[in-house]
């Protein structure tokens, strides 16, 4: 019998081993990058943003919100205790999710058990732009 995966919402096939979830919680952008140019022109107004997790080679991405400091609390993606050690993808990307939206913050993040016990993992960006992820237990597996 196929082990099952229970959350808010219902229940499915469970991944190999339990899933941490990966949420985007929330950012701090700006108007302007770190050398003082408008993210946005010419009206130099909150940019619309968006999080991108790659796990396991597996790509997704939060919706777009336009704010100076956009809130998301939405999960991103899953991810096994091995995955999470080994270290994620993430990129901060401006625009609504087209194929020329330009990546504002990337990088390599390892989710150790101290990030776990916390909650959430702060990304590395530029001083203009900051980054939280969440990251919640996994869900009961019956």
């Amino acid at each position: 019998m196929a082990a099952l995966a229970c959350a808010l919402g219902g229940c499915g096939p469970a991944a190999q081993g339990p899933a941490w979830g990966v949420l985007a919680d929330e950012a701090t952008v700006g108007t302007r990058d770190d050398a003082g140019a408008c993210w946005v022109s010419p009206a130099c107004g909150p940019p619309t943003t968006y999080v991108c997790v790659t796990a396991d080679g597996l790509r997704s991405c939060s919706s777009p919100r336009t704010a100076a400091a956009p809130m998301w609390f939405e999960q991103v993606a899953s991810a096994s205790t091995a995955t999470l050690d080994r270290g994620i993808s993430v990129e901060l990307r401006l625009g609504s999710g087209g194929a020329s939206d330009r990546t504002i913050c990337r990088s390599t993040v390892i989710v150790d058990e101290a990030a776990r016990r916390q909650g959430k993992v702060l990304p590395p960006c530029t001083p203009s732009v900051s980054l939280t992820l969440g990251v919640v237990a996994p869900t009961l597996t019956l």
